[in-house]
């Protein structure tokens, strides 16, 4: 069940159009090592998975679970086409990426932050695919020095809050530098 959750969340979770596609080969992407992973499993309360993702010539992206929980990186380069360049831009689109979404469940309004640098944006799906499960997603971005976000999801909405996820968020930018 958690596997169609995860990817309804990936799917809202890109300020992208079109992200890349998973790499096919053995190869972990690069942005990955931005990931604290063993702050994340200490946080989460398990081992990560295997990374998956891609290395795109302008965007980038990994994606892991910990424990059932999701976690999800991108990055791009100044200038990327389609990528917010302002921290409204970026808080407008996931608004506008939940608003559109069609995803059989009922999900309550999105809650969004402007913290100066950085944005985060809520999202709390209920009943998603005929479950009663009820998911929380959590997206923080930066656009100072090119794109880059993370995306928290889980069942807990005290794993994923702004906070948390905005930490996170500081310390992968720290590892980009």
């Amino acid at each position: 069940m958690f596997r169609p959750l995860v990817m309804t969340v990936l799917a809202l979770a890109g300020l992208v159009a079109a992200a890349p596609a998973y790499c096919q080969s053995n190869q972990t992407p690069k942005v990955c090592g931005l990931l604290p992973v063993s702050e994340l499993e200490a946080h989460f309360g398990g081992k990560a998975s295997r990374p998956r993702g891609s290395d795109g010539q302008t965007l980038s992206e990994c994606t892991l679970t910990i424990k059932g929980h999701l976690v999800k990186i991108q990055s791009g380069q100044p200038g990327t086409p389609g990528l917010p360049t302002t921290v409204q831009q970026g808080l407008k689109a996931i608004d506008r990426i939940a608003t559109d979404s069609k995803l059989g469940g009922k999900s309550p309004p999105t809650q969004s932050k402007d913290f100066g640098s950085i944005g985060c944006g809520t999202q709390t799906f209920e009943g998603l695919q005929g479950t009663k499960s009820t998911l929380y997603s959590t997206t923080c971005f930066r656009v100072q020095g090119g794109y880059l976000s993370l995306v928290l999801a889980s069942d807990d909405p005290q794993q994923v809050s702004f906070e948390i996820v905005k930490d996170f968020l500081e310390k992968a930018a720290a590892r980009r530098k």
